[in-house]
C-alpha cells in the first residue's frame, strides 16, 4: 500500500506508463513468430517415393513415343494409389504396366511393395525447404515432427516455472535482458542446426527463454500501472499478439526456406535486447527488496519533480509493510494449503489448461484444415482482433465469470463439432476459425 501511495504521488497514469507499456508490448510482435513458426518451418509438403529411373534421360524417349507418356501416368505404374492420391510411403518393386492401359485395373494381390528406399520427392510449390524435407521426417519418422513441437512447449513450461521465480530474486529487468539475448542466440542456433537433435535442443532453449522474456516484460509493465489500467493493458497486449500473427504470415510467405525464416525471426530478438535497456527496473520490486535509494532513482524517471523530503514518511510505511511481510511469509504452496485458494487455483489451472490446449491445438496444426496455410494464418490473425475486443467489452460490462463461461462453452462445442466434420468439408476451416475466436477471447478474459 505504501508503494501505491508513492507511485500515485509521482504519477501512475502519465506518459512514462504509456511508453513503458508500449516497450514491454513490443516483444508480442515477435512472439508468434516463434510460438507458431513450426506451421511453416515444419510443414509437410505433398510427397511420394522417389523413383530414380523416372528421372533418367530415358523418360524423354518415353514422352516421344507413340503413347505420349507423361510422368504423372508413369507414376501410377510405380506407386500405389491410396486415399485418392499417390502413396506417400510405399512403391511397387516392379512397375505395374497393365495400369497404363486401364487405370482401374486391379493390382495382383501378390505384387511386391517396398518402402521409399531411394528417398522421397517433395512438392516445392508452397515450401522450398522445411525441417521435414531436409531431415525426411515422414512415414516412420513423422512422429519426430510432433516431438519437436513438444520439446519447444517443454521449454515454455520449464522457463515459466524457473525464470518467474528467478525474476523475483534478481529483478525483472535482468531476466528480460538475458532472456531476449538468449532467445536470439538459441533461435539462430536452431537456424544453423546441422541435425534434428541439435535443432530440438536449440528450440527447447528458445521456448524456455522466450516465456521468460514475455512474462517478465508483462509483469514489469503491470508493476508501473494503476490497477484501473490493467484491463486496457491486457487488451493492448492481446491485439499486439494478433498483429504479430500478421508479421509471421508475411515473413513466412516471403521466405519459403525454413532456415531463412527461423533466422529472421530470431535476429529480431537482438533488437528487443537493445530496447530492453531503456525501461527502468520495477520500483515496486526494488521497494520489496528494501533498496529504497534505487527505488527513488527509478521513480525519478517517472517524475523529476520528486522532492528530497517526500519519501521520508513513505519510506517508514514501506519498512512497516516489509516488517509485516517478514512476520508472515507466503509461498506458492499456500495456493494449495488454504482451502479457498486451493479451490480457486485448481479451477483456474484447469481453465488455463483447457484454453491453451484448444487454442494451440488449432493454431499449431494449420495444415490439417486443407486450406492455403498462409491465408489461414492471416484469417486467424484477423479473427483474433474482434474476439479480444469483444472480450474487453464483456469484462467491463458483464464481468469475467459469466463471459468466461460463455466463451468456454462455445469453444468446447465448436471443438467437439470439428471432430465429426469430414476433413474435406468446407465447414472444417470455418469451425476452426470459430473455435479460434472463442479460445482467443477466453485467453483474453483470463489475463
Amino acid at each position: 500500500m505504501a508503494f501505491l501511495k508513492l507511485l500515485k504521488t509521482v504519477g501512475d497514469s502519465g506518459r512514462f506508463q504509456l511508453i513503458n507499456a508500449i516497450l514491454m508490448s513490443i516483444p508480442l510482435l515477435v512472439v508468434p513468430s516463434h510460438m507458431l513458426i513450426q506451421n511453416f518451418t515444419a510443414a509437410t509438403p505433398q510427397h511420394h517415393c522417389r523413383v530414380p529411373w523416372l528421372e533418367n534421360a530415358s523418360l524423354e524417349a518415353l514422352k516421344d513415343s507413340p503413347w505420349n507418356l507423361s510422368k504423372e501416368s508413369l507414376m501410377r505404374v510405380v506407386i500405389p494409389w491410396e486415399h485418392d492420391s499417390l502413396s506417400r510411403c510405399s512403391r511397387y518393386v516392379r512397375p505395374q504396366w497393365q495400369l497404363l492401359l486401364n487405370d482401374s485395373a486391379d493390382v495382383l494381390d501378390d505384387v511386391e511393395i517396398e518402402g521409399c528406399v531411394d528417398g522421397w520427392e517433395f512438392d516445392s510449390t508452397d515450401f522450398r525447404s522445411t525441417i521435414v524435407t531436409e531431415w525426411k521426417l515422414v512415414c516412420d519418422k513423422q512422429a519426430m515432427k510432433r516431438m519437436a513441437q513438444s520439446v519447444y512447449m517443454g521449454g515454455l513450461l520449464v522457463g515459466g516455472f524457473f525464470l518467474g521465480g528467478l525474476a523475483d530474486k534478481i529483478g525483472r529487468r535482468s531476466v528480460i535482458l538475458t532472456s531476449n539475448f538468449l532467445v536470439g542466440v538459441s533461435g539462430v542456433a536452431a537456424a544453423f542446426a546441422p541435425t534434428f537433435a541439435l535443432y530440438s535442443v536449440a528450440r527447447f532453449f528458445d521456448g524456455m527463454f522466450i516465456i521468460g522474456a514475455y512474462l517478465n516484460a508483462f509483469t514489469l509493465a503491470l508493476e508501473w500501472l494503476h490497477p484501473n489500467h490493467l484491463v486496457i493493458f491486457n487488451m493492448m497486449n492481446g491485439h499486439t499478439y494478433s498483429v504479430g500473427q500478421f508479421v509471421l504470415a508475411g515473413l513466412a510467405y516471403s521466405m519459403r526456406n525454413w532456415r531463412y525464416l527461423q533466422l529472421t525471426a530470431s535476429v529480431m530478438f537482438f533488437f528487443l535486447f537493445i530496447i530492453s535497456w531503456f525501461p527502468p527496473e520495477s520500483a515496486r520490486w526494488l521497494a520489496q527488496q528494501q533498496r529504497y535509494e534505487d527505488t527513488l532513482k527509478s521513480l525519478k524517471k517517472v517524475s523529476l519533480d520528486i522532492e528530497v523530503n517526500l519519501p521520508i514518511t513513505l519510506k517508514k510505511e514501506m519498512e512497516n509493510d516489509t516488517t509485516v511481510k517478514r512476520q508472515k511469509t507466503y509461498t506458492s504452496l499456500d495456493l494449495i494449503r488454504i482451502p479457498v485458494l486451493r479451490k480457486r487455483s485448481l479451477i483456474l489451472f484447469f481453465i488455463w489448461f483447457a484454453t491453451s490446449f484448444s487454442y494451440y491445438g488449432i493454431a499449431m496444426n494449420l495444415q490439417a484444415f486443407d486450406v492455403n496455410i498462409y491465408v489461414l494464418m492471416l484469417m486467424f490473425a484477423v479473427i483474433d482482433i474482434p474476439s479480444k475486443l469483444f472480450a474487453f467489452f464483456a469484462i467491463t460490462n458483464i464481468g469475467r465469470r459469466v463471459s468466461q463461461a460463455g466463451w468456454l462453452l462455445l469453444a468446447g462445442v465448436t471443438c467437439v463439432v470439428i471432430i465429426f466434420i469430414p476433413s474435406d468439408c468446407i465447414a472444417t476451416p470455418s469451425e476452426a476459425l470459430l473455435g479460434q475466436y472463442c479460445t482467443a477471447g477466453s485467453s483474453m478474459l483470463l489475463s
